[in-house]
Parts: C-alpha cells; structure tokens; sequence
C-alpha cells in the first residue's frame, strides 16, 4: 500500500511541475508578445509610403534594428528618372509611437550636398533629397539610438 501511494505522489508531483513549466512558459510568452509588437504589424507600418512623392521609386533599402534586433524602422532609398534626384526616407516599423527618427542622404563625391531630417515623429523622417545623377550616394536612417547607413551605392 505505501508503494502505491508513493507511486500517487509521485506521478502528482511531475504533473504539478509540468503544469508549472506550462503556466512559466505561457507567461513569458505572454509578456513578450505585450513588449513587442508582430512581425506582420512591423511589415505593414514599415512599407514605403510613397513621401518621396510622384514619379519616384524605389532603388534600396535597409532596415534599422531594435537593440532586441527586431525591425523598427525601413529607410527607402528612392530615384527620380524625369529630375535625376534621390530621396530617402525612414519609415516606422516599431508601432504607433513617436520615437526619435532620423534619415541622411548626400552625394558620395560631394559631402557638401549633405541632407538630414532628425526629430520625432509617428510614422516617418524625412523626405530629404540630393540631386545625384551620374554620382553615387550614401545614405541611412535611425531610430532612437539604432542606426543603418550605406556608402557608395546606386552609381549612376
């Protein structure tokens, strides 16, 4: 009879750990779905909006990561064939915050032609543009501490 009621015991003690690591892991789970926002929410709010304005596409882009390492901003590097200029932009991927956002962009062969918009905002920064036919640019964003930039790209 005492086997039998330490085998009872027994069987109940690793249900009640089973349950505890249950109830631990859909805490955690729990807390970081609250802390971070979805991947499919960050693609969305991190599409390109189209503030560079009419006649412009998209030539580049890169994303700005959270320090987790999560998406939190897309910077949109854009052309204009009919007036030869870039734009760039940076766009929020994080949510629907203000956060402090920031994008460059200037002609690689001539740091005088250096173009920023820094602040805080909601949805993006910038338009800025650069006239760069013929040039390469370097160009890149931020979101609050985290930043993206490139060199040299988009020749021509």
């Amino acid at each position: 009879m005492k086997l039998a009621q330490k085998i009872k015991e027994a069987a109940a003690s690793k249900a009640t750990v089973r349950l505890s690591s249950f109830a631990v892991s859909a805490a955690l789970a729990a807390c970081c779905l609250i802390a971070f926002p979805s991947n499919a929410n960050a693609a969305e709010r991190g599409a390109y909006n189209g503030a560079c304005g009419a006649g412009y596409s998209v030539v580049n882009q890169q994303t700005v990561f959270s320090e987790g390492g999560l998406p939190a901003a897309k910077v949109y590097l854009t052309y204009s064939k009919a007036t030869g200029k870039n734009c760039a932009v940076t766009v929020n991927a994080w949510d629907d915050s203000a956060w402090l956002f920031g994008v460059n962009l200037e002609r690689s062969d001539n740091p005088d032609s250096y173009q920023s918009d820094y602040g805080t905002y909601r949805v993006y920064a910038g338009p800025v543009y650069v006239n760069a036919k013929g040039t390469c640019v370097n160009w890149g964003g931020q979101w609050r501490y985290q930043t993206a930039y490139r060199s040299n790209t988009n020749c021509g």
